[in-house]
């Protein structure tokens, strides 16, 4: 083997870094609105052309049941351009108009694990409230809790109270971007 076959392909400018999507530029819409009775495939193609001219779509989720879905974006200001298009209204979806939101899911650990599973959802919701509405809260026994937050930079907001106290300890805030950046990416805390 010669010299040249070892060395591989290049592609061009890979001498340049690659940035790394800003948290920030990286979000998901929850939609609602559509008919039920619209088949999955549709409802997924429908989105994506709906949605095209917003930023790149990564992946378009519709639930079980067909009415609602959750589109994910990348792209400064996809998820703003996005609810820009709340009540439009989508070819190929029959009559309907659009019910959009902002989702953002975090992920709480490293608190105190002693407490009641009660005493850690409001001292969740109260940490995080000044983020957005706190929503959904899941309090996991192996000593992590999921919740979604629904607000304008809300992961950046709860990035920055990382490290605050929870109970006794401190508890680490980690935003979940989905598979976009991997979820068990280790966070310290400031």
């Amino acid at each position: 083997m010669d010299e040249s076959d070892k060395t591989g392909m290049k592609l061009k400018g890979s001498d340049a870094a690659i940035p790394k999507p800003k948290a920030r530029d990286i979000g998901r819409i929850d939609v609602t609105g559509f008919d039920r009775g619209v088949p999955r495939e549709d409802v997924e193609s429908a989105l994506r052309e709906h949605f095209a001219a917003c930023g790149k779509i990564t992946d378009v989720y519709v639930y079980a049941g067909g009415s609602r879905a959750l589109v994910y974006f990348v792209g400064e200001g996809a998820v703003d351009k996005a609810l820009k298009l709340n009540g439009s209204d989508v070819g190929g979806l029959g009559k309907s108009v659009l019910r959009l939101i902002r989702l953002t899911t975090t992920i709480v650990r490293g608190y105190d694990t002693s407490l009641s599973d009660t005493e850690i959802e409001m001292a969740v919701r109260e940490l995080l409230s000044s983020c957005g509405e706190v929503r959904e809260v899941c309090v996991a026994k192996r000593g992590y809790t999921a919740l979604s937050i629904k607000g304008f930079e809300a992961p950046e907001k709860a990035l920055e109270l990382n490290g605050s106290y929870i109970g006794r300890s401190k508890g680490i805030l980690a935003p979940d971007l989905i598979h976009l950046i991997a979820k068990n990416k280790k966070m310290t805390a400031k």
